[in-house]
């Protein structure tokens, strides 16, 4: 049974000019740069999403609802004004790109029904398979509580 920890950024939030620097899609990280930065903002049509308290709950009951429909296994969602963690697992075979792209087009279908149609997410996000028991340990009991927005563990994993 495949497990990954899914992240799905806000549009716009994880530019070049962060700090922690950023990347770009296939090439690896980066080192902070705010002049990339001007550009990418350059090409923006519309404005940067940040996640707040209400779209934050919307998030993680589309989620949870998108798993129920699908019988996947959500072991824990947390979320912070600039991205969501998906920690989820399935037992039919689902490539991995499928499942993100339900988990996208559910969340960001229940943001418009619920706040307006707008690019809420970034293009892509990043996944990383789970296949150690220490490193989902660790990912249910302190990095994904640690978030600073809402936070849901399955009660399984308390």
């Amino acid at each position: 049974m495949p497990v990954y920890l899914f992240t799905l950024h806000s549009h716009g939030s994880w530019l070049p000019d962060r700090a922690r620097g950023y990347t770009r899609r296939q090439q690896g990280i980066f080192p902070a740069d705010p002049h990339m930065a001007g550009h990418y903002r350059e090409k923006m049509t519309t404005d940067v999403v940040q996640f707040n308290r209400a779209a934050q709950q919307t998030i993680v009951a589309a989620v949870r609802e998108k798993a129920d429909i699908k019988s996947w296994t959500v072991h824990a969602i947390a979320t912070d004004p600039t991205h969501a963690h998906v920690l989820l697992s399935w037992k039919r075979y689902t490539p991995w790109l499928d499942v993100r792209r339900g988990l996208k087009s559910s969340i960001t279908r229940q943001l418009n029904a619920r706040f307006g149609s707008q690019r809420w997410l970034a293009a892509a996000g990043s996944r990383k398979r789970v296949t150690a028991r220490p490193h989902f340990n660790h990912l249910v009991k302190q990095y994904l509580p640690a978030h600073r927005g809402e936070v849901w563990i399955n009660p399984q994993h308390r």
